[in-house]
């Protein structure tokens, strides 16, 4: 289907500066969560759109959300503890920046990171 665009990605990006400890954990988890949202959110060809925030929340406090309007993590995935070896380097990388990481599957997935920028 040529012309037709299955996933739109919508970015919402404040300007910050973060130290390399910090920028390359970040980079990682926007690669590994970005990958299987496209890889395992959108099946069959569905569409969708997949949205990355990074918010200044005051301070050097940041927060990063990368969500997705996809089919979603399934029921039986416990997010806390979970056998995927993404999802483990998500949390392994978030704890590396010592930030704390929520996963909501409600409409999608979202994974939301708060940590703090000045490492």
């Amino acid at each position: 289907m040529r012309g037709i665009t299955r996933i739109i990605f919508k970015l919402s990006i404040d300007p910050v500066a973060l130290n390399l400890s910090v920028a390359v954990p970040i980079a990682l988890i926007l690669n590994e969560a970005i990958s299987n949202s496209l890889k395992h959110g959108f099946p069959d060809g569905r569409e969708g759109t997949v949205t990355v925030e990074l918010q200044c929340l005051g301070g050097q406090t940041k927060l990063l959300r990368i969500a997705d309007d996809g089919i979603g993590i399934p029921p039986s995935v416990d997010e806390n503890n979970p056998n995927s070896f993404g999802l483990r380097l998500i949390r392994g990388l978030t704890s590396e920046i010592s930030g704390v990481v929520t996963i909501e599957k409600s409409k999608g997935t979202s994974i939301v990171i708060d940590f703090d920028g000045s490492d």
